[in-house]
């Protein structure tokens, strides 16, 4: 999935808009503001999702060839 499709998804959930984060697009929550889809430091093979701390770990120990943390994101 490349990012542009991620986003397009993102947007048709409810409550979401497009918008910036650190200067770059993200799709953010309306209601809080906050992005939880932007683009990651390796812009061109990867994205950032912001989830709750317990999934990231469901997710890499289930399907780690998709889902992974840079050290920059881990914590």
């Amino acid at each position: 999935m490349t990012f542009d499709e991620a986003v397009a998804f993102a947007l048709s959930l409810p409550d979401t808009e497009l918008g910036t984060s650190y200067g770059k697009p993200a799709v953010k929550v309306v209601s809080n503001g906050r992005a939880f889809l932007f683009p990651s430091h390796e812009a061109d093979t990867s994205f950032g999702v912001a989830i709750d701390l317990d999934t990231i770990e469901i997710l890499k120990a289930t399907d780690p060839e998709t889902f992974w943390q840079t050290p920059h994101y881990e914590g």
